[in-house]
């Protein structure tokens, strides 16, 4: 449930909960599936991997645009 959003919709039609409900329990079969075959160790790794991956890109794509952030190391003098 935590990890498919079943109590996650902003919709009121009764169809579309229903649809939203299926489309919600489908999801967790199939990762209870890949969990079973083990492509995946739990349910969690497959959402921290996909988040970690965007972060990582973003990083590496903002990063050189971005001076200000990069440390400058100014060799301490004592007078």
């Amino acid at each position: 449930k935590q990890v498919c959003h079943i109590e996650h919709f902003l919709v009121r039609a009764e169809g579309m909960i229903h649809n939203h409900i299926f489309a919600a329990l489908l999801s967790y079969v199939q990762l209870q599936k890949m969990c079973a075959s083990e492509i995946i160790n739990n349910c969690y790794e497959l959402k921290r991997d996909l988040f970690n991956s965007v972060i990582t890109g973003f990083i590496q794509r903002t990063m050189p645009e971005i001076k200000n952030l990069d440390p400058i190391f100014i060799p301490v003098v004592n007078a």
